[in-house]
């Protein structure tokens, strides 16, 4: 056990007392007191957990996950108050270092409401529980370790390619189920075979030009799509943006519509047909996994 400082100011009297307990139970006076202290936390229950949680937050994270994610999605998750407490700091500590879009703020601040006057449904973590595991986690690479050490759900491999106007994007998504060699062939020539968490990656062939990206941008642009596919606007200037994704309506040839696709520093031009198209072709794809990535990875 470490040592650390600690002046206890008493009155004779007690201090007396505390000195004829310890001589009772053939101990000294230091080791008796520290004897109380830890019956008395220990008796606390979940009262001092915050701290012990925030200790190793990685490790808290893991047991988190593995104790709720095969959980009844309905029912109320399996958390103490601590540990609840614990997700709802580490949000607003990813929400206060990241700028992410409007509609995904909102949505994550009104579950933190939420959360923060009754019981958290295993829903409702899962929904947010990748936005903690940033705020405890911001480098990706952090997250990367958390997503091999925890119990994985299956999410098989596959791929996508198509064509939007003049640009070619393949989607592909590196699971954690058996691969064929065809499969295994086809990944490995974008993500290392050592890789022990699944992975989504994005190319795009664009005036020649090959470029990859990783899950953080795909996660970002999937937000930005589903913000699109969902806006009703009837505005001339349209714009969505995100942490690594850029989108705005603008006119072109003949006034007609045409959209400014912004990814890292990648752009594109896309007709209105071509940025519905690539909406559906992505949240299509990556639809049924979402939530799975983001939990495991966290979301930006």
């Amino acid at each position: 056990m470490s040592k650390a400082n600690f002046a206890l100011r008493t009155t004779t009297e007690i201090l007396e007392a505390l000195k004829d307990l310890a001589e009772r139970g053939s101990m000294s006076t230091n080791e008796y007191i520290n004897n109380v202290l830890e019956a008395h936390i220990e008796s606390a229950g979940d009262i001092h957990s915050l701290r012990t949680l925030n200790e190793n937050p990685r490790n808290s994270l893991i047991d988190i996950f593995n104790n709720n994610y095969y959980e009844d999605r309905d029912a109320p998750a399996n958390l103490t108050e601590s540990e609840q407490q614990f997700i709802i700091i580490g949000c607003n500590k990813a929400l206060n270092n990241i700028k992410i879009a409007r509609t995904r703020r909102q949505a994550i601040n009104n579950t933190l409401e939420t959360a923060s006057v009754g019981h958290m449904t295993g829903e409702a973590l899962f929904n947010i529980f990748g936005t903690a595991l940033c705020g405890y986690l911001p480098r990706f690479e952090d997250r990367i370790e958390f997503a091999a050490m925890i119990d994985q759900p299956d999410i098989e491999s596959r791929t996508h390619r198509f064509k939007i106007d003049e640009t070619e994007l393949v989607l592909l998504i590196n699971g954690n189920t058996v691969k064929t060699p065809k499969e295994k062939a086809l990944f490995g020539q974008y993500i290392e075979s050592t890789m022990q968490y699944p992975l989504a990656g994005l190319i795009i062939s664009v005036n020649k030009l090959n470029v990859t990206y990783g899950w953080e941008t795909i996660a970002s642009l999937y937000r930005v799509m589903s913000d699109f596919k969902r806006s009703q606007e009837a505005d001339e200037q349209r714009y969505y943006a995100d942490l690594h994704v850029a989108l705005e309506r603008r006119k072109g040839a003949d006034n007609a519509p045409s959209w400014y696709l912004i990814i890292n520093r990648v752009q594109c031009t896309l007709s209105q047909e071509g940025i519905e198209q690539l909406a559906n072709e992505l949240t299509k794809f990556l639809g049924d996994d979402m939530d799975d990535f983001s939990a495991i990875l966290g979301e930006y």
